[in-house]
């Protein structure tokens, strides 16, 4: 989504990496998708790993992020893509398999207003978006919650 301050703090990356990995597993055993778990696993892996050159901590807390020089020039969707298509092309993935991802990783966001340069056209590209969205809005909630805990409203 548009917000961008979802598992903010040490290891939330990580921990928003393994909910996406896992709502896209149920989600395709539920509805019987039959999508490749393999797949899932690389799409939910890659779709934010550019995240990891575009912010840096302020604080030793991990609280506070910063924008790198990187990220003003190279949104962490595309820096995703070019981070998975490096990594897959040496590892000679099928181009089949490198496309899939690929498009999944561009159109995780759902829309050109929220960073995603082209919109979901596969199961897999869907099944990444929603899962996405689930894990980070639900983030966004405890994150509202606890704000209004501390200010005692």
């Amino acid at each position: 989504g548009s917000n961008n301050k979802h598992h903010y703090g040490q290891g939330g990356l990580y921990k928003h990496t393994i909910e996406v990995t896992h709502l896209m597993y149920d989600v395709n055993f539920r509805l019987k998708l039959n999508l490749d778990n393999y797949l899932i696993t690389l799409v939910a892996t890659y779709h934010d790993i550019g995240k990891l050159h575009d912010y840096e901590p302020v604080d030793k807390y991990y609280l506070e992020w910063r924008k790198t020089e990187h990220c003003r020039k190279v949104h962490h969707i595309s820096r995703s893509s070019i981070i998975w298509n490096l990594e897959a092309t040496k590892l000679n993935f099928p181009q089949i398999y490198i496309d899939e991802v690929t498009h999944a990783i561009l159109s995780h966001h759902g829309q050109r207003e929220w960073g995603s340069p082209v919109a979901p056209k596969t199961k897999l590209a869907w099944l990444l978006h929603l899962c996405d969205n689930l894990s980070a809005r639900m983030d966004d909630c405890d994150k509202i919650d606890l704000i209004k805990v501390n200010k005692n409203e």
